[in-house]
């Protein structure tokens, strides 16, 4: 596994991510043998981020797959705050191939899990990144004002 991390990381810096790909696919089913959720977790996000980086139909929805996958292991392992920023990463992988009603929900789901974590500091956080999806886009920019308002009620308190 340690080859093939090695030369997924140099496809990756090389700017060949479909030889990337392969190599951390492999990552991820010698993971899976050896039952390693934490690692596989990593594994999948990093796939994720290279099958979003083709800028594809196809290679988003891999990347929705990859993301999605990743997040029911930050849920078994009981990583809040990583569940949060996954739940955050679908809602943007939504928004980008243009589900968005699926985007919001993603994206409501990433606030109520920052919402039982009790930090102030992480919350506002993903209400102001959840909000960006919306006004960074290229559409429904309106739709970032209600996580930008309760993100300065949040402030306030």
């Amino acid at each position: 596994m340690v080859v093939a991390k090695v030369l997924s990381r140099v496809y990756a810096d090389m700017l060949l991510y479909s030889q990337s790909i392969v190599y951390y696919e492999h990552c991820v089913s010698v993971c899976r043998e050896l039952k390693d959720k934490r690692l596989e977790g990593e594994y999948l996000e990093i796939l994720s981020s290279l099958y979003l980086s083709l800028n594809t139909e196809r290679s988003s929805r891999k990347s929705l797959d990859y993301t999605k996958q990743s997040l029911r292991i930050s849920i078994d392992l009981g990583k809040r705050e990583e569940e949060s920023e996954t739940w955050l990463q679908v809602g943007r992988i939504y928004y980008l191939i243009q589900e968005d009603e699926l985007a919001d929900m993603y994206l409501q789901a990433a606030v109520k899990t920052a919402l039982r974590m009790n930090d102030h500091r992480f919350v506002m956080s993903i209400y102001e990144e959840a909000g960006d999806v919306y006004f960074k886009g290229a559409r429904s920019r309106m739709a970032a004002v209600p996580f930008y308002r309760v993100r300065g009620f949040v402030y306030r308190l």
